[in-house]
């Protein structure tokens, strides 16, 4: 199998060079490019093949090849740092986008170009994997290899300075911000998951008979296996932990760990949001899809629109867009192929409206990139999951994700990378620090610092916010895809946090009771659907957060967008009753306002 580069169009004449230079290629020189990896990193292709994501595997592949072509020590410049995406001790988002920006500096070419490139290496490595080693090369210059000029570079040297920190502007990157997470250990965990003890605590921005949801991930022998992965709910052990090997120099370690000193938050979008000014390891940071999200989420979000919901839902999803459309159709059609059989399982696993979020915070103890065997076998290793559940997930996941969910993820991947490559350009450029604006809004405290994270997500309209360990994780749909939107979702799921603090109080609880009166608020709630997955003292804090989630964006913009609609009952007249009485956190407790606001409903 061939690549074929010129399938790639552009109108770039340095990227027409690039593409001419590679195209000399053949299966000789890609395999000389794998002994090349292997030779400067200590590894096998197929040491590590399904453990990275695909656009790193790419990236190293595209440089072995740059090297077996022009007879110089290309890949050589990059190897330490390639060693530590390969071992995992760092943030291989970092790394991996310093590299690129690097190559792309150097070529003169834009970063989707590079990504089109990648693309294609992507989708050839999983087709010839052979094992060898050659000779090293002598220096590399980038310049002299096509006679292409260096790209604003005024250094004399022409390799790249991994211990520089400066970044270069990035006016349309479409890089993967995928990263690891850690694993779960209920026993030693601040938080048992979802906010109170609920495993499915969503948010719903939409018809009030859309249902909620998770996105998770799974885990595989195989290339398309390792796609991206989180999760959510219940008290349960951790297990799988990677055993990785510890090489990456003192001098990689300047790249990857960067102190982020910022002091004051002037953003271009007008967002008044405190600024980060710790250690990078709890800044905010966008991923794309994961596996072991989207394989739970995604059947899930089959069951209702299939199942659960009465009547046709196409116009909902119309209302997000083409793409929003079109799932749905994937979603209504891939459902009406599955076996009998496979249709049982999946009822049984997601009728009760509980156990969608306990799989997904039960899967959080996996690594981002497992595949659907590793969720199989996490699923029927818990203690907290029941034996007919766990039964139907070993006959249906693996079915629906080799037959339906694996290629569908690869045609909808890359969408979602950049996705989350944008938002993250522009945290890294404007560091804010969400958790302690939500903080200093209220009035209320965490119970310790979290790292906010945000995962997206498939389903249009629906969220999902936990505590995973030490961090806060959201999970959000792919329609929120521009930075001046980014965060009402995340407040609505962050805030779930400080007003668990409320809700769970004797005082809370006594005007939730006497609301179950007030025939709009029960109404809303009664409906053979959120009354599935929230009860009562739940519904009454969906509206106080939805409403106060409004107070966040009206604070940090100076204005409440008009596209912000009510979702919940009497969410808006809270966000209005706060502005009304000039909430001031400093004089004012937010307990006894919420309580003050539920009971005035009661007149």
């Amino acid at each position: 199998m061939n690549i074929n580069f010129n399938d790639i169009i552009t109108n770039n004449e340095d990227e027409k060079k690039l593409i001419n230079y590679i195209s000399k290629s053949d299966n000789k020189k890609i395999e000389e490019s794998m002994l090349i990896i292997e030779k400067y990193t200590g590894y096998k292709l197929n040491d590590f093949i399904n453990d990275l994501e695909n656009i790193d595997i790419g990236l190293m592949l595209f440089i072995g090849l740059l090297e077996a072509l022009s007879g110089q020590n290309i890949f050589k410049i990059y190897s330490k740092a390639f060693q530590a995406i390969i071992s995992k001790q760092y943030n291989n988002v970092y790394i991996r986008n310093k590299i690129m920006e690097d190559v792309s500096n150097k070529f003169n070419i834009s970063l989707d170009f590079l990504l089109d490139i990648l693309k294609l290496f992507n989708n050839y490595v999983h087709n010839d994997k052979t094992d060898s080693n050659t000779d090293e090369e002598d220096n590399f210059d980038f310049a002299k290899l096509m006679d292409i000029p260096l790209h604003k570079d005024n250094s004399d040297s022409s390799s790249t300075d991994m211990n520089d920190n400066s970044s270069t502007d990035m006016d349309d990157r479409r890089l993967t911000y995928m990263d690891n997470s850690s694993s779960i250990d209920m026993d030693n965990s601040s938080s048992n998951g979802i906010y109170n003890g609920k495993p499915n605590n969503m948010y719903n921005n939409g018809l009030s008979n859309i249902p909620a949801y998770n996105y998770n991930n799974s885990y595989n022998s195989t290339y398309n296996n390792n796609f991206y992965d989180r999760d959510l709910y219940s008290k349960h052990k951790a297990i799988t932990k990677k055993q990785r090997k510890v090489y990456i120099p003192v001098a990689l370690a300047s790249i990857i760990i960067v102190i982020l000193l910022s002091v004051t938050f002037l953003s271009p979008y007008g967002l008044n949001i405190s600024v980060f000014n710790e250690q990078s390891h709890a800044l905010l940071e966008v991923k794309g899809l994961t596996l072991k999200y989207v394989l739970v989420a995604v059947a899930g979000e089959m069951y209702d629109i299939n199942v659960l919901i009465d009547g046709d839902q196409s116009e909902f999803y119309r209302e997000y867009g083409k793409d929003s459309y079109h799932h749905y159709l994937w979603i209504r059609d891939t459902y009406r192929k599955l076996p009998s059989d496979k249709k049982r399982h999946l009822k049984t696993i997601y009728s009760s409206g509980f156990y969608e979020g306990t799989l997904i915070y039960l899967l959080a103890d996996l690594e981002d990139e497992a595949g659907v065997n590793q969720i199989v076998y996490e699923i029927k290793r818990s203690k907290y999951i029941p034996e007919n559940i766990k039964i139907a997930a070993e006959e249906f996941y693996p079915y629906f994700y080799e037959e339906h969910l694996k290629e569908y993820i690869s045609i909808n991947r890359i969408t979602y990378d950049n996705y989350a490559m944008e938002m993250n350009k522009m945290i890294q450029e404007e560091k804010p620090n969400i958790l302690e604006f939500i903080e200093e809004t209220s009035g209320v405290k965490y119970d310790k610092k979290y790292k906010p994270v945000i995962y997206y997500t498939m389903r249009p309209g629906n969220a999902l916010g936990f505590i995973y360990k030490d961090s806060y994780i959201s999970l959000i749909p792919g329609t929120e895809n521009n930075y001046d939107n980014l965060f009402y979702i995340p407040y609505h799921e962050f805030s779930h946090g400080i007003f668990n603090k409320i809700t769970t109080t004797k005082e809370f609880r006594q005007a939730a009771d006497v609301l179950k009166d007030d025939k709009r608020m029960y109404n809303s709630w009664n409906n053979g659907f959120y009354n599935i997955y929230y009860d009562w003292y739940d519904w009454c804090e969906e509206s106080l957060v939805e409403g106060f989630t409004m107070y966040l964006e009206y604070k940090s913009k100076g204005k409440l967008s008009n596209s912000i609609t009510s979702i919940r009952p009497y969410d808006k007249q809270f966000f209005e009753y706060l502005v009304d009485i000039n909430f001031d956190p400093e004089t004012m407790d937010l307990k006894d306002v919420s309580v003050r606001f539920l009971k005035s409903l009661d007149k």
